[in-house]
């Protein structure tokens, strides 16, 4: 009996409280991580092909729409999980966008959101 590899998990956000959280929280959920602190460093990681991508909208540099832009670009087939700490506005207009260039999008997280929803976002992932 083979065993497959856990799947990946990129985490992208600009605080590094918040990238030891997901990282912690997607660890338990049997994933493989890495955390990246810019866009601009997880897109040149991007054809180590990463099952998910937990991307935090409000970053300096690249922002997380200019990182969807590029995701799209170089048509990344995985899942996505949109985060921020701005209003629901920030992740309902990245959603859609997006959505609308055919990203698989599982959904957005709120910060601080609580390692349940992150938990139960990831076991989503993993089920289907």
């Amino acid at each position: 009996m083979t065993e497959t590899a856990p799947p990946t998990l990129f985490a992208v956000d600009d605080d590094q409280g918040m990238l030891d959280f997901i990282v912690r929280v997607a660890r338990l959920a049997g994933y493989q991580t890495q955390s990246f602190t810019n866009g601009k460093a997880m897109l040149q990681h991007l054809d180590e092909r990463p099952d998910v991508i937990i991307l935090d909208m409000t970053m300096p540099g690249l922002d997380g729409f200019e990182v969807i832009e590029a995701l799209v670009a170089r048509k990344y087939a995985g899942r996505l999980i949109i985060a921020s700490g701005f209003s629901g506005d920030v992740t309902h207009m990245a959603d859609l966008l997006a959505r609308g260039q055919k990203l698989d999008v599982v959904g957005t997280l709120t910060k601080p959101f609580r390692a349940a929803e992150l938990q139960e976002m990831l076991a989503s992932i993993q089920t289907q």
